[in-house]
Order: C-alpha cells, then sequence, then structure tokens
C-alpha cells in the first residue's frame, strides 16, 4: 500500500506531462513504453532461454568436435593395421622361401631310398635267393617322423641335415607372427620325412644272415637296416630278428 502511495505523485505527475503533448508525441511517448516494456520482459523471460540455447550450442560443438578426434584415431589405427598386414605378409613370403628350401633338402634326403611300397617284396625276393634262410615273420613297423627321431638316425645320410633345416623352420614358425592362419598355411605346406620300417624274423646260420645283408647293400636302393639279435637254437641254426628302414616323404604305410 505504502508502494502505490510513493508512486501516485509520479504517476500524477507522468499523467499531466502526457496530457499536455500532442496526439503524434503520446504516440511517440507510448512505442517508448511498448519497447521498453518489450526489452524488460526480453531480459527477465527471454535471457534464461537463450543462454540454455547457448549452451546446447557448446555442448554440440564439442561433440563435433570429439567425433572428429574418433574419426582420427580410428583412421590412424586402420593405417596401423595395413601395414601390420603387410609386414606380416612378407614374413609369410620369407617364410614360404625357407620353407621351400627345407622341402628340397627332404626330397634330397629321401631320394636313393627304396620306395616304402616296394620294401617288403624287395626283402621277400631277396630271401627266396639266400641259401640257408627261412622268413618266419615279417611286420611292419610305426610310421615315425624324422624330427620325432633319437639320435641313432644321424648314420642315415643326409638325415641330419634335412632334419637340422627342419627344426630351424619349425623354430622360425613358432617365433614369427602370432597369426595362426599363417601358421596353419605353412604347416599344411610343410613336406616332412618319414621313416618305414619292418621286423624279419628269419631261421638259418649266422653266415647266411650276413650273406643275406651284404645282397642288401649291393642293391641299387638304399636301406638303413639295426636291431640285429641272433638267438641260437641248434647250432649253427638260430632264430635271427632284423630291422629294415627306408625313408619317405609319404606316410602311407608300408603294403606287405
Amino acid at each position: 500500500m505504502s508502494l502505490v502511495i510513493s508512486i501516485a505523485p509520479y504517476w500524477d505527475k507522468f499523467s499531466r506531462f502526457v496530457h499536455e503533448k500532442t496526439l503524434r508525441e503520446r504516440i511517440i511517448i507510448l512505442l517508448v513504453i511498448v519497447v521498453v516494456v518489450y526489452g524488460v520482459a526480453e531480459i527477465l523471460f527471454l535471457g534464461a532461454h537463450l543462454d540454455k540455447r547457448e549452451r546446447q550450442i557448446k555442448q554440440l560443438n564439442s561433440l563435433v568436435e570429439s567425433n572428429e578426434t574418433a574419426q582420427q584415431e580410428v583412421q590412424a589405427l586402420l593405417d596401423q593395421m595395413k601395414e601390420s598386414r603387410l609386414v606380416m605378409q612378407r614374413q609369410q613370403e620369407l617364410l614360404n622361401e625357407k620353407l621351400n628350401r627345407v622341402d628340397q633338402q627332404l626330397a634330397s634326403a629321401a631320394s636313393g631310398f627304396i620306395p616304402a611300397t616296394l620294401m617288403p617284396k624287395v626283402l621277400e625276393q631277396l630271401l627266396d635267393n639266400s641259401a640257408g634262410l627261412i622268413l618266419i615273420k615279417l611286420e611292419n613297423k610305426p610310421v615315425v617322423q624324422v624330427t620325432d627321431l633319437d639320435a641313432d638316425l644321424s648314420n642315415a645320410s643326409g638325415i641330419n641335415e634335412a632334419r637340422g633345416s627342419d627344426t630351424g623352420n619349425n623354430e622360425q614358425r613358432e617365433n614369427g607372427p602370432a597369426d595362426l592362419m599363417a601358421n596353419s598355411s605353412l604347416d599344411s605346406q610343410a613336406t616332412v620325412l618319414y621313416r618305414h620300417g619292418v621286423e624279419l624274423q628269419l631261421q638259418g646260420s649266422y653266415l647266411a644272415t650276413l650273406a643275406y645283408l651284404k645282397q642288401l647293400e649291393s642293391l641299387e636302393w638304399r636301406f638303413e637296416w639295426d636291431a640285429l639279435l641272433f638267438d641260437i637254437q641248434d647250432y649253427p641254426v638260430g632264430m635271427v630278428t632284423l630291422e629294415v628302414y627306408t625313408y619317405s616323404t609319404e606316410r602311407d604305410w608300408i603294403g606287405v
């Protein structure tokens, strides 16, 4: 109430001031009042909305910058992945070249040995031509990879060299890039040398057995024999156990 009373004198002065003006001046005063009221309303009611809009614009700009940064990081990652694939591809090519050299060494090591499928027939034919020996039994030995054999294979011509090369190649594949697909591809392409063997049980004299071994060594094909056991039964006749081996890049068992 006191506020209304304090404003009343000013309002009376303003009213007299307006009534003293012409119509044109009154219109101008009215327009000024409208503009002032609109300005105050905009400051009071629209200012908060404008501030909120400005904050939203800043947030949007920040999101745009973050998106651009993320795109740059993704592109950098894609470039690194592409470079890594090129490096791995080159490493695989080098490994393939080494693998080819090992394949040639293995093929060279196996050359000259009698084919595994022919060995039983050749052994039997030699027995037919050997006096004083009777074949009691001939059976296959398990096929073994050269890389899994013990040091007793070092007497076979060329086997140690091929074995060392193959072992080195395996280590290279294990220490290479951890790409399971590349390793699987190399393993599937690798040439492996296998040892095929038969065990013969013969009946005859020791001298007849030595003559049989000399015939084996005189053949055009190469053999490896060991585990010669001679058990005397009725002198000079005894039971002879002999193991004969050949090497091949084929895993197939010997057909007896």
